[in-house]
């Protein structure tokens, strides 16, 4: 939301994941929809992945050091309709 606020100018109050707000405004609609479906789909707005957005290096060697543990305290508590 900062990014939000700091590139756009847009303040935002509240923050919800749009494919749990599409799912609980239109049941059975989706499945598993990406954002890329979501913005067609509901805005009208068509958009394009770079290819190399799409493509992933299967072979690359990742090195995981451990999760960051999810903080609940910024969750938000109820879906915003």
């Amino acid at each position: 939301m900062l990014k939000l606020k700091n590139e756009y100018g847009l303040v935002c109050n509240r923050r919800a994941d749009i494919r749990d707000v599409a799912e609980s405004q239109w049941p059975g609609r989706f499945f598993h929809p990406e954002l890329e479906d979501l913005a067609r789909e509901i805005c009208g707005f068509y958009m394009s992945k770079p290819i190399h957005v799409c493509q992933s290096n299967w072979e690359a060697m990742v090195k995981f050091h451990g999760f960051l543990p999810c903080r609940q305290d910024i969750l938000p508590e109820k879906l915003i309709p």
